[in-house]
């Protein structure tokens, strides 16, 4: 079986690794031994084991590579005015073509669904701004949103842009990322930046290697 780990900040869950890791931007001062009393001799799935900072460092050790605010504020108006006017493009092929004949039974469903879900998209992002996107993903973070089958599922509530960044995400885009509540970028170190920009400095960001030392699959901490 594989084991996994991942860096997370507070609720967010930055990336996750199979049977290995990266020490990202901690640094060996990072490191944690936190054995809980009571834990077997090398089973300490109760304790933590890894790499652990306050947001504010971490922040400021990306902005020394260049992951800064500014940066971040022209990369993510490239990305989404690349997201906004591909979707345009392509709603506005949806509404001149026919579909109803293209791909077998279930493909007029398909164009239905995909067609209803960037009507409500495109208004949501409309001249949204990145501290817009910036103050809605602590909220996105925390959400409960209602378990859904459907295909381009939508969250209604009543924050459009709340509604977009906790809906089915847009696999049909590279100018959005997988798992970061459609947050427009294509770089997934400018989305951690954005992460670390809705945190709080105290907030810790955490890489936890518990597992993969209980599983002898590294032991280079």
């Amino acid at each position: 079986m594989s084991t996994w780990t991942g860096i997370t900040v507070g609720e967010f869950e930055l990336c996750s690794m199979q049977d290995d890791y990266e020490q990202w931007y901690f640094r060996n001062s990072d490191r944690i031994r936190d054995i809980v009393g009571g834990d077997k001799d090398g089973d300490h799935r109760n304790s933590f084991i890894g790499y652990r900072a306050e947001v504010g460092k971490i922040r400021r050790r990306m902005e020394l590579q260049g992951y800064h605010r500014e940066s971040l504020e022209r990369h993510f108006r490239e990305c989404l005015a690349n997201w906004q006017e591909a979707m345009e493009k392509e709603l506005t092929e949806l509404n001149s073509n026919d579909f109803s004949d293209n791909g077998g039974e279930g493909y007029p469903r398909y164009y239905e669904l995909r067609k209803d879900w960037l009507m409500k998209a495109l208004p949501a992002i409309a001249e949204t701004t990145l501290d817009d996107w910036l103050e809605r993903l602590p909220l996105a973070a925390a959400a409960e949103v209602p378990e859904s089958h459907q295909l381009f599922a939508w969250n209604r509530t009543s924050d459009p842009l709340l509604s977009l960044m906790t809906s089915d995400f847009d696999r049909h885009n590279r100018w959005v990322l997988a798992g970061g509540y459609s947050f427009p970028c294509t770089d997934p170190e400018f989305y951690a930046c954005a992460v670390l920009l809705a945190s709080n400095e105290a907030t810790l960001c955490e890489l936890d290697l518990t597992e993969l030392i209980c599983d002898e699959l590294t032991d280079r901490i």
